[in-house]
C-alpha cells in the first residue's frame, strides 16, 4: 500500500484508509462455516483426483485440525 500525505493532515496514513468506498462491504456467509472438507472448504473435487496428492494432503488435513479446532475455550487466565 502507498502511503501519502494529505494536505491538513498531521499524519501519515495508507491510500486505503484515505478514500471512501461507495461500494457495501460483502456480508459474511455463516454457511461457510458448515462444510464437509473444511481443508479443502467443500471444493468439489472427485476423490480420485485426490488420490495422487493424499500422501500430504492426509497429514495437511490432520495438521488443520490441530492449528484451526471445531471449537476453541474461551478463557482469558492465560493472558
Amino acid at each position: 500500500m502507498e502511503q501519502c500525505r494529505k494536505a491538513g493532515k498531521s499524519h501519515w496514513y495508507h491510500e486505503t484508509q484515505s478514500t471512501m468506498s461507495s461500494q457495501t462491504p460483502l456480508s459474511l456467509m455463516p454457511e461457510a462455516a458448515y462444510v464437509n472438507d473444511r481443508f479443502l472448504l467443500d471444493l468439489a473435487v472427485a476423490e480420485t483426483a485426490l488420490t495422487p496428492f493424499e500422501s500430504w494432503l492426509k497429514p495437511a488435513r490432520q495438521l488443520a485440525d490441530v492449528l484451526f479446532p471445531r471449537t476453541v475455550l474461551n478463557d482469558r487466565s492465560y493472558v
